[in-house]
């Protein structure tokens, strides 16, 4: 994964030096800012993530539920971070860090 966002980072500086000349290109990196900004919304929503967070069974639709009932209202993105587990989600956010770094963010 590190290789990949290396490369990215790489296309990216490449497209930000003829930046204001192209105007696809101008949309593109728009585009990926607003990606980015989106990875940095959903890094902050990681650490709000309870991983010792108790679930049961439901008895009527066999699926596991949260104990807590506001765990149960959070977005589909905290669940699917909850159920990854805390090593994936720690070793993502360490490469969108490091990606961000690459950057310059």
């Amino acid at each position: 994964m590190k290789k990949e966002m290396d490369q990215l980072a790489g296309e990216l500086k490449k497209q930000l030096a003829g930046l204001g000349k192209d105007k696809s290109l101008n949309r593109q990196v728009d585009e990926t800012l607003k990606q980015a900004g989106q990875g940095l919304t959903a890094e902050a929503e990681s650490a709000t993530v309870d991983f010792a967070a108790k679930t049961s069974l439901s008895k009527e639709n066999k699926k596991q539920k949260f104990i807590n009932p506001d765990y149960e209202l959070k977005p589909l993105q905290w669940k699917l971070m909850y159920r990854a587990g805390k090593p994936a989600v720690d070793a993502a956010r360490a490469a969108a860090q490091e990606w961000l770094k690459a950057l310059g963010a």
